[in-house]
């Protein structure tokens, strides 16, 4: 059976990383503690650099740099920071 569109294997490769990629998040979501530890406070401080403009490497280097500065929880909102403590 095709999918109106996809071509032979490249429709198979994207229809099984569509199912893993909903079968994680629904693991995930089911199961927060196999998340990494911090990862949604991560999440949020990544949003405030990507909002500055900030992308790639620089971004990275933004998100452990406001983690050693100790100000990483200004960009983080209250009711996520009371799930992560």
């Amino acid at each position: 059976m095709r999918v109106r569109g996809s071509s032979g294997a490249n429709g198979r490769l994207y229809k099984v990383r569509k199912w893993a990629g909903m079968a994680a998040h629904a693991i995930f979501e089911s199961h927060p503690e196999l998340r990494e530890e911090h990862s949604l406070v991560r999440y949020f401080v990544a949003k405030a650099g990507r909002a500055q403009g900030i992308h790639g490497k620089a971004l990275t280097e933004f998100v452990n740099q406001e983690f050693n500065k100790g100000s990483w929880y200004k960009h983080v909102p209250e009711d996520v920071l009371k799930q992560s403590v």
